[in-house]
């Protein structure tokens, strides 16, 4: 079963079909010499232009925003709400779409 994500669809996809690409920004990933809050290369409008290639880091393959909802990482509830925020900002999702999540993030982490 393919987990859901913030946006309460499976895998990377956005309510609208597109793939998210709110968390690359956020994503440390040294395979791409990229830290932390910068852009990545590999982004555009569509989403991640490596997104499924066997060339894709291990890091951006392996993270899925799932972890801000699942109650057991309480402490990097901020970080889920960044990556909100950055899909906000992106145009991605709405501002109640943005409301709705931080809502699901508070209550998973607040058990």
């Amino acid at each position: 079963m393919a987990k859901e994500n913030l946006w309460g669809q499976t895998g990377c996809q956005l309510p609208d079909g597109k793939l998210c690409r709110a968390c690359c920004a956020p994503l440390f990933v040294p395979e791409l010499s990229k830290e932390a809050g910068e852009e990545c290369s590999h982004e555009s409008a569509q989403g991640c232009g490596i997104f499924g290639q066997r060339n894709r880091p291990d890091r951006c393959s392996s993270f899925h925003c799932r972890i801000y909802l699942d109650g057991k990482h309480p402490e990097i509830t901020a970080q889920g709400a960044l990556i909100a925020a950055r899909a906000l900002q992106l145009g991605q999702i709405t501002r109640e779409q943005f409301m709705n999540t931080l809502d699901k993030i508070a209550k998973a982490n607040n058990k």
